[in-house]
């Protein structure tokens, strides 16, 4: 029972995951598909979390203070967004289960957290810039 985690990805372990590992770079750009299936209302963010002391690193990617409204259509933007991948993780992502990209969703109406994480690394080499000398230049 401890090393379950429910609190971390309801759970799962990067084990169970390891052939669905995505790659970023430092400020990519990811869309994300959020399929709510039973609106609660609450609140939701999506955060890079380090797995070994289930915190987020920085602040949240993107939050929602009403989120899954079950009052009304629930608005697009929170059910398709972008985050964008810090800069500054330095080689915190570097390893493959060393963090996740976790939506929290904190459906206070009915008492119930929802976790949903996407292993991934972060890659800090970025292709370098290609510069021309105008004295390598024809002509």
């Amino acid at each position: 029972a401890e090393k379950c985690q429910i609190w971390l990805c309801k759970g799962y372990k990067y084990e169970d995951n390891k052939d669905l590992v995505e790659t970023y770079t430092p400020g990519q750009k990811v869309p994300i598909k959020f399929d709510v299936r039973a609106p609660h209302e609450g609140t939701a963010n999506v955060s890079v979390i380090d797995t070994a002391t289930n915190t987020i690193i920085g602040t949240p990617l993107i939050s929602w203070d009403v989120y899954a409204s079950s009052a009304s259509a629930i608005p697009a933007d929170q059910t398709s967004f972008t985050v964008t991948i810090p800069e500054d993780l330095g080689s915190k992502c570097s390893t493959p289960g060393a963090c996740v990209l976790q939506h929290f969703w904190d459906a206070r109406s009915v008492d119930q957290t929802y976790e949903s994480c996407i292993d991934f690394t972060v890659s800090d080499i970025r292709p370098k810039a290609t510069f021309f000398n105008d004295n390598h230049l024809p002509g």
